[in-house]
């Protein structure tokens, strides 16, 4: 006959080869995401068995998941695995990432500019700033400024007291040494 003692030890047999089922599940697709342990399955066994004791969570599998894909798609736009790269999530106006090649320094900023003249003002005083006390001249800005840096770009709207604006925006692209490229 089956005792109390016989259904708990079964029970906990259930539930562990239910938490290593778990584990296998999670870094299975960790693994069809392109995560990599390291050389041996030492590093995966490690992991599988931290979820099990309650060491790591989902949330920590979800994390690693996450940066080893984002880590893939910095590599194939960059072209290769030798490149460290660092991102700032976007708060305000603007956001981005500094990727570091060998001895390239590249900063690639992210831009939506605020419609009011002072936030726009603010913006380019900040990111000329930024430039101004970073170790390197390499930059790539994209995004919405907001303005223009010829009339002729505007359409359907007055001129009527945007002159400095246009005069200042002009300024900013000079001082930061890029280049406007024309909406097609």
């Amino acid at each position: 006959s089956i005792n109390s003692t016989d259904i708990k030890h079964c029970n906990a047999l259930i539930r562990k080869q239910r938490e290593s089922e778990v584990a296998s599940k999670l870094w299975g697709m960790a693994r069809n995401l392109g995560v990599q342990g390291a050389d041996s399955s030492e590093e995966e066994s490690l992991f599988v068995n931290q979820i099990k004791d309650g060491e790591r969570t989902d949330r920590d599998a979800k994390k690693l998941r996450e940066q080893k894909s984002k880590d893939y798609l910095i590599h194939n736009l960059w072209g290769h695995a030798g490149v460290e790269w660092v991102a700032k999530p976007a708060t305000g106006s603007s956001g981005g990432i500094c990727v570091e090649d060998g001895d390239m320094l590249l900063y690639i900023i992210n831009v939506y500019s605020p419609c009011s003249i002072q936030g726009k003002r603010r913006l380019w005083e900040d990111l000329t700033e930024l430039k101004a006390n970073s170790p390197t001249r390499e930059w790539c800005i994209a995004g919405d400024f907001n303005a223009v840096s010829s009339r002729s770009e505007r359409k359907g709207v007055s001129d009527g007291g945007r002159f400095s604006e246009l005069r200042d925006f002009q300024q900013f692209i000079e001082v930061m040494e890029v280049v406007d490229l024309p909406v097609l």
